[in-house]
């Protein structure tokens, strides 16, 4: 709970998980309400488990109840900010720092709620295009803090990543099986490719298989 709040504590679990594991790189993401609690969401923080957020726009369309999110303002975004700070300033050069902003349907769905938000795409595609706008704006505003912060996982190309199931494909997995199933996937899709889990790896994960989804991969392209 504290590593959602705190990004002494994210930077702390996060320098420890790349020397546990051998990862490369280092994330500022904890979770999607960044740019949620700047647009005014309330976040509810939970026990083992990622918080909740209340849904600014859920009742309404108007955009003008929205704030806007300043990332060197807003205690969430700039949580974030200074996590990209850290890094930059103890990792020096060793790892590559991620930093990460929600794209424009996540967080329009964020704002209005999955179920309403997927309705706005039938019903009133003009107001969805208008909300994701938004979205948008504050996307960029956001990731522009967080290279000038430190975040270096940023490119003029596009890399496909994913997009193991995380539970049957890792967590019930074993490590023969995950190293087949990393090896599969760099086969049908071929390079560059970024092999990964397709969402939040489960907390009851064995830690070989971790190790296992970790490990450098013998591909040849």
């Amino acid at each position: 709970m504290v590593q959602l709040s705190d990004y002494q504590v994210l930077v702390k679990a996060n320098e420890q998980c790349a020397k546990d594991f051998g990862i490369d790189q280092l994330s500022c993401i904890s979770d999607p309400y960044r740019e949620t609690h700047g647009f005014g969401a309330i976040i509810e923080y939970l026990k083992d488990g990622p918080p909740r957020s209340t849904h600014p726009l859920q009742d309404s369309k108007d955009l003008s109840k929205l704030l806007k999110p300043d990332p060197l303002k807003s205690e969430r975004m700039r949580d974030r900010i200074k996590a990209a700070e850290a890094y930059k300033e103890t990792s020096n050069a060793e790892y590559s720092i991620l930093g990460w902003i929600e794209g424009p349907a996540a967080e329009a769905a964020n704002l209005r709620d999955v179920t309403t938000f997927m309705m706005d795409l039938i019903e009133d595609d003009v107001f969805a295009s208008e909300l994701m706008d938004v979205c948008v704006e504050a996307g960029i505003t956001f990731a522009r803090a967080q290279v000038d912060a430190g975040a270096d996982t940023i490119g003029d190309r596009v890399t496909i990543a994913g997009n193991m199931d995380p539970v049957s494909a890792i967590q019930n997995a074993t490590p023969t099986s995950i190293r087949g199933t990393i090896l599969n996937l760099y086969e049908e899709v071929g390079n560059p490719y970024m092999v990964n889990a397709g969402c939040e790896i489960p907390a009851g994960t064995p830690t070989e298989n971790l190790r296992a989804l970790c490990e450098p991969v013998p591909y040849q392209p």
